[in-house]
């Protein structure tokens, strides 16, 4: 029944990368902009889980909730950078390839089943990603570049290894306040960056209305309910299963809900990759 939760997650996940996507496209001219969505995001994740905070916070709730949330918006920066300086379809192939690291973690550390099936099924969403990162003329590989995927590739695995160890190690009395903690820390450091920008003078370019706030607080309501499911997933379900389901699923429904919803037509490589996604998720399923 517990494995209901991961299309669960996989949509919430291609429905917040949908809206925010639509949103980056039209709204986001500088890194401030960018900064000031996320802020507004963060607040409204933040409130889902809060009243856990009249509880009482445990010190390995506010020590990993911490690490998360500044590592989230480290992510978020350097991701956004290393599309701006090299290639995009690479940048993105790199990061979802970067389910490995937790993977092993989940393997080794907490003696999570790596079997055939589930190995040959990884190899297979990893062929996935590449054939759904599309091919063009795109900037040469440059040291920025790589510098930025570097930092942006940790930073993630940094997120989601915290996650991983906080459900499977310490035994907190209240871990409902890891979402509001790691969103406000979230918070507190987008509120730094933003300041520093403004004193080099980069402004936000977009006027704050209704269709921002609307779109913010609908990313941030999906991010906070995701984050909440995920929070309990990660404890129950193995990550040699849990992480490669949700990266391959989530960029599956992403790719059929644009044909869809949106009219986009697949390439050949897109159609590749939705086959060899299927069949990575069934045989990681059996």
């Amino acid at each position: 029944m517990h494995y209901l939760f991961i299309p669960l997650m996989c949509i919430l996940a291609s429905s917040k990368a949908m809206i925010q996507s639509r949103f980056a496209k039209s709204m986001t001219k500088t890194p401030v902009d960018a900064l000031v969505f996320n802020g507004i995001v963060f607040v409204v994740t933040a409130m889902f889980g809060t009243p856990a905070l009249f509880r009482g916070i445990d010190l390995p709730t506010l020590v990993a909730g911490g690490i998360f949330g500044l590592a989230s918006v480290c992510f978020q920066l350097f991701y956004v950078e290393s599309f701006i300086t090299g290639p995009v379809s690479m940048t993105v192939l790199v990061v979802n390839s970067g389910m490995m690291i937790p993977i092993l973690v989940s393997h080794f550390l907490y003696n999570e089943a790596l079997t055939l099936n589930r190995i040959i099924g990884i190899i297979i969403t990893l062929f996935a990603f590449y054939f759904a990162c599309g091919r063009g003329q795109e900037e040469k590989v440059n040291g920025k570049w790589l510098f930025f995927l570097i930092l942006a590739f940790l930073s993630n695995n940094t997120a989601t290894i915290t996650q991983k160890i906080y459900t499977n190690s310490f035994d907190s009395a209240n871990p409902s306040a890891f979402v509001p903690v790691s969103y406000l820390s979230a918070l507190l450091m987008t509120v730094a960056v933003i300041w520093f920008m403004h004193l080099r003078g980069i402004r936000k370019s977009f006027r704050f209305g209704p269709q921002v706030a609307g779109t913010a607080g609908a990313v941030g309501a999906i991010l906070g309910t995701y984050q909440l499911i995920s929070l309990r997933a990660v404890k129950i379900i193995d990550g040699t299963i849990l992480y490669p389901l949700c990266n391959g699923g989530t960029t599956l429904i992403s790719t059929l809900a644009s044909t869809i919803l949106f009219r986009e037509r697949l390439s050949r490589r897109q159609k590749i990759s939705v086959v060899l996604g299927i069949t990575a998720i069934v045989l990681m399923s059996i």
